[in-house]
Parts: C-alpha cells; sequence; structure tokens
C-alpha cells in the first residue's frame, strides 16, 4: 500500500492569452443550459511516464506547456475570465489561469499500479467545489521517477465534458505542433438564450454531501458483453454505458437502497449530448465544435412489477435518452418551461423525497491521444467529486474495458463493494 501522497508546491503564476481579447468579445454570455449547470470543476488529470518527459527539464516542462496554454486561451478567451455574481456572463478580462507546479514524494508507479482514486483530489489546483468565478485551473505534477501528471478543471458553468475533451485535444494540437485543431464555436446563448432563474438552485440533483468516497471498478469487455447479452430484450440491445448503468444501478438497489423505498422516487440518470441536433425545419445548428454547456439530462424511473422486481429497466433508460430529439431541442430553446421542470425536481430533491444515481461518460473522446509533445499518456483518470451516487465511465488504456469511478458515502460503499454479484463482473486490472 502507498503511503499517503504528499505534494509541494513548486510555483504559482497566472498564464494569460498571447494576444488580449478584443474589445467586442470581452462579455461572453452564459447560454440557458450554462446557468442550471453546476459551479463546480470538473476534472482531467494526466499521467505521462518518463521516457520523453525525461528529456526536458522540468523548467523546460513547464515553459512549454505555459506557453502553449497561453496560445491556445486565445481561442478559449473566456477560460482566462471570470465568471459574474450575477450568472449571467463571463468577464473576458484576461486575468488568466492558475498554474501550479508541484512535487510529489512518489514514483508514478507508486500511485498508479494499484490506484487509489481519492488520492488524486491532490492533483488539481484547487476542490471541485471551490471553483468560485474561476473558468480554468492546472496543476503540472511532477515525480520522482521524472513522470509527471497534469491535472486540469473546468468551470462546468463554461463548458460541458464534451467541450472540455475538445478543448484538451486543441490544445495538445497547439503544444505538438502537429494536427489539425478545430477552432471552438460560441453559439450557445444565441440558441439557448440565459433566463432569470429566481431561486433555482443550479447545484439541484447535485447536493454536496460531507463525505464522499470514490472506488475505481473496471469491466473487461468480456463482461460487459455478458451484460449487454442479459440485459437484450427483442431487438432492444443495451450499448455498453446502457448495460453497466443498468447493472450498477441494480446491485446499489439490491445492496444498499435494499430493493428501494416505496416512500422514495428513483431516477437514473444520463446527461445526453445535444451536439448535431436542431430543429427539423431549420438548419442544424448545434456541431461537434460547439464549445459550452450543450446538453441535458435523460431520467429513467424504474418501477416494480407484480413480482416485485425491477424489470424493463433497459426499455425504459432507451425511451429516455431517445426523447432528448430534435423536437425537445426546439423546446428547450424556449426555456421557460424546463425551468419550471427544475424548480419542482429541485423541491423534490431537497425534501428528500428523490434517491438519484448519475451516469457520466468521457469513453470515446481519444483523451489517450493527447500529445502535448512528450508522448502520449499512459493512463487518464478523474478525482472523488463531493457529490454521492455519481459514477463516470473511461475507457481503460487497452480499450479492453470501462473503469467506472463510483462516489458513494463511505457506508453505502462497504455495502456496495461487498457485493459478490457485482465483484463477480469485475477485475483488478492495474492501469500501468
Amino acid at each position: 500500500m502507498m503511503k499517503l501522497l504528499e505534494m509541494e508546491v513548486i510555483s504559482k503564476e497566472m498564464v494569460k492569452p498571447t494576444s488580449p481579447t478584443p474589445q467586442h468579445l470581452r462579455r461572453h454570455r452564459l447560454s440557458f443550459l450554462d446557468q442550471i449547470s453546476p459551479p463546480i470543476f470538473m476534472p482531467m488529470i494526466l499521467f505521462y511516464s518518463s521516457g520523453e518527459v525525461e528529456k526536458k527539464t522540468k523548467d523546460d516542462l513547464s515553459k512549454h506547456l505555459k506557453q502553449s496554454l497561453s496560445q491556445i486561451l486565445t481561442q478559449y478567451y473566456m477560460l482566462a475570465g471570470r465568471v459574474s455574481e450575477d450568472n449571467l456572463h463571463v468577464d473576458c478580462n484576461d486575468a488568466g489561469v492558475p498554474f501550479f507546479e508541484t512535487r510529489a514524494n512518489c514514483t508514478l508507479y507508486d500511485l498508479i499500479h494499484d490506484p487509489d482514486p481519492n488520492e488524486f483530489n491532490k492533483l488539481l489546483a484547487y476542490d471541485l467545489a471551490d471553483v468560485k468565478d474561476l473558468g480554468m485551473a492546472v496543476q503540472v505534477n511532477f515525480f520522482s521517477c521524472g513522470g509527471m501528471a497534469v491535472g486540469v478543471g473546468i468551470s462546468h458553468k463554461i463548458t460541458d465534458a464534451m467541450g472540455f475533451c475538445h478543448l484538451i485535444n486543441n490544445w495538445s494540437v497547439v503544444a505538438c505542433g502537429e494536427g489539425k485543431m478545430l477552432p471552438p464555436r460560441f453559439v450557445g446563448a444565441d440558441i439557448f438564450p440565459p433566463l432569470e432563474l429566481g431561486s433555482f438552485l443550479p447545484s439541484v440533483g447535485m447536493l454536496p454531501i460531507e463525505d464522499v468516497v470514490v472506488k475505481r471498478f473496471v469491466f473487461p469487455t468480456d463482461k460487459i458483453t455478458q451484460l449487454q447479452d442479459c440485459y437484450t430484450e427483442d431487438t432492444i440491445r443495451p450499448s455498453r454505458i446502457e448495460a453497466l448503468s443498468v447493472f450498477i444501478w441494480s446491485r446499489f438497489m439490491a445492496t444498499v437502497e435494499g430493493g428501494g423505498d416505496p416512500n422514495k422516487t428513483y431516477l437514473i440518470i444520463h446527461p445526453v449530448n445535444l451536439r448535431r441536433r436542431g430543429s427539423k425545419t431549420g438548419p442544424q445548428l448545434l456541431d461537434d465544435r460547439c464549445f459550452g454547456n450543450i446538453y441535458r439530462i435523460a431520467m429513467t424511473e424504474p418501477t416494480k412489477d407484480d413480482d416485485g422486481k425491477y424489470s424493463d429497466v433497459v426499455r425504459k433508460m432507451r425511451k429516455a435518452l431517445k426523447s432528448i430529439d430534435d423536437v425537445y431541442v426546439a423546446k428547450l430553446q424556449e426555456g421557460g418551461d424546463h425551468l419550471d421542470f427544475l424548480q419542482e425536481m429541485m423541491e423534490l430533491f431537497l425534501k428528500g423525497e428523490v434517491i438519484a444515481f448519475s451516469f457520466t461518460s468521457l469513453s470515446k473522446f481519444s483523451l489517450y491521444e493527447s500529445d502535448f509533445g512528450f508522448g502520449k499518456p499512459v493512463w487518464f483518470g478523474s478525482s472523488r467529486f463531493d457529490f454521492n451516487n455519481l459514477v463516470s465511465f473511461i475507457d481503460t488504456r487497452m480499450e479492453d474495458g470501462v473503469e467506472a469511478w463510483i462516489n458513494m458515502s463511505p457506508k453505502d460503499m462497504a455495502k456496495f463493494e461487498a457485493d459478490n454479484q457485482l465483484m463477480s463482473y469485475v477485475s483488478p486490472v492495474s492501469p500501468f
């Protein structure tokens, strides 16, 4: 077991765009979907082994990353700005992105051969809930072996996971000097105009709790295929993420909830990317280059059948996911009805009448191709969130399975990971 990870901060500075943001771009409007997104940092940590990294000094590595970050910030200028208190815009004042350098008391192998994801928050510049008005923060962590980890946090008020991944890919293109950058488009506020939110709390459904632990469960491809076979009904075969979502949720219900409380509403939640969706009567306004919160959530409410079992979950989940279509997007542009719905859900969450299990996926985002000029990452990961019942799916390094990073209260996690049926599908695969 690795000793407790300790980090020594070597330096702190603000990285600003290479050139000043033009005056006409100094006020970046938040869209309605930005406004209702939770005020937290989304984390991403990219691990690089020695080898190409060792060919450069720590000073050279940091300088290279800071220079390329400064260049990419001319395209993503709002990340160097500050989010306004009124939740309506970003002041694109070029205040800069905090950039920390640290030294770890261990080797990269020590940290990730049998990883404890609860330690990974130390590789990030700030706590995830400590976003304040920042758009982005970076921490470069050096290990005694010569390896390094680049920890990046981006405010969820400014973009979603897909926008985050596109930023990382574009940053690596600039840093490496190879490939073609796909310039971002900022059309969110035009398509989803901001609204007066009243008493709505953007963190509804993701209220932080005092005690959360995160555990990493690796599901090999052959086990995922077995789950897909198990949950296939008629012609409906679930995707990998759908099958894993149903399985993890079912084991949560069996072990933690004891089958469920009839006085509570249970929800399975998935974010749905709205890019490539648009009006059937007009041009497609949303594409993969759109940067911002271009997503909404699909809610599945499983119900018990006469035998006391939760059946037909896959069919209901697929229906909920498919309901986020062009017609939904067109109605969402009006905003008001959706805000009313969110207000109602907020009240139920605050009363404790809803138990939600949220799933998000970073699968298929090509993050293992993120070469900043010193080779591709040997692994990338997430960290611990302060939100209960939250799962992040990440492809394994060799693409031979899926990692599920599951956040739960310690009490619930103890019951969950003691489940023999769950563990029969899990592999103790090391990422390194």
